[in-house]
């Protein structure tokens, strides 16, 4: 994995397409992120939103024709997938399945990292339950990784998306950490 920007979650849960030929891998992928952007916009603006039928149908036009997603479809990326979860979380916090909640969570965040952030979100409304599922959801997930994808190619993609490693600071390579365009505070002082 040294140089996926994708989690070894993420890696291993998504194998499974490249034993199939790339078309019909990249169509099944396709096929799962349309069902998945359709799900996510009803369960965001359907029924159980406070919004009215025009006002969503609005949204969902509007959805539909931003840029963005388009640029989605057109790469096969996974950000809509992350959009379903994190629409799911919110729905089961709404009717007060925190566990289930704290679960999809710790999914999303296994699959793509940055969803962790929400986790300060459970902080900040005192969800402790939803939270300390989401904390044994990336226990239980991360053990599983380390154990089927092995733990040095699991931590290698610290090294590849510059968190750590024997280079640079932070892993990043020195001509780039060095570089007058890193706007970095660190870096700008350890160059004066």
């Amino acid at each position: 994995i040294h140089r996926a920007a994708d989690t070894p979650t993420f890696l291993l849960c998504f194998e499974v397409l490249t034993r199939m030929p790339p078309m019909a891998a990249y169509w099944t992928w396709f096929a799962v992120t349309v069902v998945a952007f359709l799900t996510a916009l009803f369960l965001l603006v359907g029924p159980g939103s406070s919004l009215k039928v025009r006002g969503g149908l609005a949204l969902v036009a509007l959805a539909i024709v931003y840029p963005p997603v388009h640029q989605h479809f057109y790469y096969a990326q996974s950000q809509i997938l992350i959009l379903l979860l994190i629409a799911l979380m919110m729905r089961w916090l709404e009717h007060g399945k925190d566990a289930v909640a704290g679960l999809i969570l710790a999914l999303a965040g296994l699959l793509r990292a940055y969803p962790l952030l929400l986790l300060g979100y459970l902080i900040v409304r005192r969800k402790w339950r939803a939270l300390r599922w989401a904390a044994i959801g990336i226990a239980a997930g991360g053990i599983i990784t380390l154990v089927l994808v092995g733990v040095g190619r699991s931590f290698s993609f610290l090294d590849a998306i510059g968190i750590a490693g024997p280079t640079g600071i932070f892993g990043v390579p020195a001509r780039f950490s060095m570089s007058r365009w890193n706007p970095s505070i660190y870096i700008f002082f350890q160059r004066l």
